[in-house]
């Protein structure tokens, strides 16, 4: 008990606090308004171009976000196999969330659904029936700089339960859920190999 008290203390702590940069000379508030690494910083353009050249990762950033983008439009007709063009997931696409998959892997092997399970899944229940006014709020698109194939955005849902879920009766009750984190990873061919989301 006191191992996990202390763990949670230390990443606490460590949240806000780096370590100490070396000792320097007072400097001008312009200058420590500069983007520097003494604090821990990044220079976030820098990097991002840095790991795109290491990687050669071929789309530029923000023709990355717009497929993210797509990729939410597209998935607006998910219910219907008929309409919906699964190839915007990539074959070896997973799907990955809080207590979806297992826990994450500790030996390498690939966690979360796979394609077919996400799916199916999703075709499993109809969200819109339950939460007709479902409005996800998506914003704070970013490419990451130290993965420069994954999109990073962000949501903060409102909705009112006004129809039936998976058996459950409609409470009349509106949600306005907390900030989450979601993620999409491309392969160089646009298409998506990693989808996270839940993260609060």
């Amino acid at each position: 008990m006191r191992i996990l008290v202390l763990t949670a203390l230390l990443s606490l702590a460590g949240s806000f606090q780096h370590a100490p940069p070396p000792l320097r000379r007072p400097q001008t508030l312009r200058a420590l308004l500069e983007v520097t690494d003494d604090y821990g910083f990044v220079d976030e353009a820098a990097t991002l171009q840095a790991n795109r050249d290491r990687t050669g990762f071929p789309i530029p950033p923000d023709d990355l976000i717009a497929k993210a983008k797509e990729v939410i439009i597209k998935n607006q007709n998910l219910q219907d196999p008929s309409v919906f063009d699964d190839s915007i997931y990539a074959d070896d696409f997973r799907f990955v969330a809080p207590f979806v998959g297992g826990a994450t892997s500790t030996t390498g092997e690939k966690i979360g659904f796979t394609k077919q399970e996400f799916l199916s899944s999703l075709r499993s229940f109809d969200l819109l029936k339950a939460f007709p006014n479902l409005n996800n709020r998506y914003h704070a698109f970013r490419v990451d700089v130290f993965e420069p194939n994954r999109v990073w955005f962000q949501t903060r849902a409102k909705a009112t339960h006004t129809g039936e879920l998976m058996g459950a009766a409609a409470t009349g009750k509106s949600l306005e859920l907390p900030p989450e984190a979601l993620s999409m990873t491309f392969n160089a061919d646009g298409q998506v190999e990693l989808f996270t989301v839940g993260y609060a």
